[in-house]
């Protein structure tokens, strides 16, 4: 019973992750379409917070599949856009 249970939760589990990392690229393909089109500036908070969201969801997934490449260029788009963020915040 414990390997059924083991199994269900793992199917589960993945399908969170599965979740998570589709979300985080439509956050990102948002956040891109919305900067190519002129419709918000890419200094802006909704971009920055897209960004963050989208590229956080992304370095969890990449990082739990073992994609270390993949985690790296997220984490950085990550402190980007928390720098970015705090820039606008303390920027009269």
């Amino acid at each position: 019973m414990k390997l059924m249970t083991k199994n269900v939760s793992s199917a589960r589990l993945n399908q969170v992750y599965g979740a998570l990392g589709w979300a985080g690229v439509a956050l990102i393909l948002i956040a891109y379409i919305l900067v190519s089109s002129g419709i918000i500036d890419g200094q802006s908070y909704a971009f920055q917070l897209l960004t963050l969201v989208g590229s956080g969801g992304l370095l969890i997934v990449s990082w739990h599949q073992g994609a270390k490449q993949s985690a790296a260029l997220n984490l950085v788009f990550v402190l980007i856009a928390i720098y970015t963020i705090i820039r606008l915040i303390l920027t009269p």
